[in-house]
């Protein structure tokens, strides 16, 4: 399957969804989106998921893994949810959603979305060396 059909069904119930991104870290590659964008419409979106869940190198050199999985973002135009996979470290979800929903719905949401998106693409997570 596809990616981008695989994130349009992932992603089909997600309350107030405007766009969503799956992206591959920490190169900051956007792999697949859906949502009414151009591809660079995404470019935020993925720069956040890459700040947020890329590891860090600590005060003495070491490499700390990034502390959450999870990051939610208010904004004045709607909420961006980046949840990071559970089977590969280098898989996120970022969702954009209006302020009609309820946050707690949208994060449940997202992380049903990712959780179906491993499901369907965990075949080709192996092919892309990603699975753990």
């Amino acid at each position: 399957m596809i990616a981008g059909d695989a994130i349009a069904r992932a992603c089909g119930d997600v309350p107030g969804l405007l766009r969503a991104a799956l992206v591959l870290l920490p190169e900051a590659f956007f792999l697949a989106g859906h949502g009414e964008a151009r591809a660079s419409d995404y470019e935020p979106l993925v720069r956040a998921a890459a700040r947020c869940l890329t590891p860090r190198a600590t005060p003495r050199g070491d490499v700390a893994p990034a502390p959450f999985v999870e990051y939610v973002l208010v904004l004045a135009h709607g909420v961006i949810v980046i949840e990071a996979s559970r089977q590969s470290s280098r898989l996120a979800l970022v969702l954009e959603c209006d302020h009609s929903a309820n946050l707690t719905l949208i994060q449940l949401s997202c992380r049903a979305a990712l959780a179906a998106l491993e499901a369907t693409l965990g075949r080709e997570l192996e092919t892309w060396g990603m699975a753990s």
